[in-house]
């Protein structure tokens, strides 16, 4: 027992701050928007003085792919697994986040065999891939990337799929979200939102010792606003930097650095 209690007496002493952890609580509200006209129907219809043809304004069109908070700087918590409905010889949305690791299920919802070719980031083709009539098949990621799947019979049809580490990542599935990480070590995180593979935020933090930090965010026609919530208590926390933007889905990633747009 005394030589137990000496073994701990060391470690104390080699590594002061091990045991401590800070907590982290963060809110994400969110506000579909709907996608612009031009995106729909992007030509005007022409009118020639003479005809009168009746047009049907198309109905409202809301974002089809997902919103993603990630958080940089940790590996805690289980993958999550994502979900892509195969509609006729189309999907359901094109782009997904996936942590390490974790699942990508393709739900055929028709009654023809789907059949896809998977391609890498380098170009290689890595397996040939088939979802049956009106059945469920996951695809497992085992190493970091990016992913298409192409379809065989429509080869415009393709999911995206890139797959991070050292991270952990929050599908935003309906109009709001809360993340309680109540053991956060100390160290230095980003926190990222994206939609599809489209940053839309980023704020740079640091934890030290035991602190609190609490954080409301809210995302309204695809922009993101943080509102006045962050409070600390028993520590500190110590901004670094903050915003980041990147192309429409289907781009390149942005390396560059902005402002967070900051709602007061």
């Amino acid at each position: 027992m005394k030589r137990y209690l000496g073994v701990l007496i060391v470690l104390w002493l080699l590594f002061p701050g091990s045991g401590s952890a800070g907590k982290l609580t963060v809110g994400v509200a969110y506000a579909p928007a709907a996608i612009p006209r031009s995106e729909v129907m992007p030509e005007n219809p022409v009118n020639d003085n003479y005809h009168s043809i009746p047009m049907v304004a198309p109905e409202k069109v809301y974002e089809p792919e997902s919103h993603y908070v990630i958080l940089e700087g940790t590996d805690q918590g289980a993958p999550a697994d994502e979900t892509v409905r195969l509609r006729g010889l189309s999907v359901d949305r094109s782009y997904v986040i996936l942590k390490l690791n974790g699942k990508l299920l393709l739900e055929n919802e028709e009654n023809i065999d789907r059949q896809f070719t998977i391609v890498d980031d380098s170009g290689i083709v890595t397996k040939e891939f088939s979802v049956g009539p009106s059945a469920s098949v996951p695809y497992n990621f085992t190493r970091v990337g990016n992913y298409t799947f192409i379809d065989n019979y429509n080869p415009t049809g393709k999911i995206y799929v890139k797959v991070l580490a050292s991270c952990i990542i929050f599908p935003l599935r309906g109009p709001s979200i809360k993340i309680d990480l109540p053991a956060l070590a100390p160290g230095s995180y980003a926190l990222k939102i994206f939609y599809a593979f489209r940053q839309l935020f980023q704020e740079d933090f640091s934890m030290v010792g035991d602190s609190v930090l609490a954080v409301n965010y809210r995302i309204m026609n695809r922009e993101v606003y943080r509102d006045d919530s962050t409070t600390f208590t028993g520590g500190r926390i110590v901004p670094l930097s903050s915003g980041s933007a990147a192309p429409a889905p289907g781009g390149a990633e942005s390396t560059g650095t902005g402002s967070p747009r900051d709602q007061r």
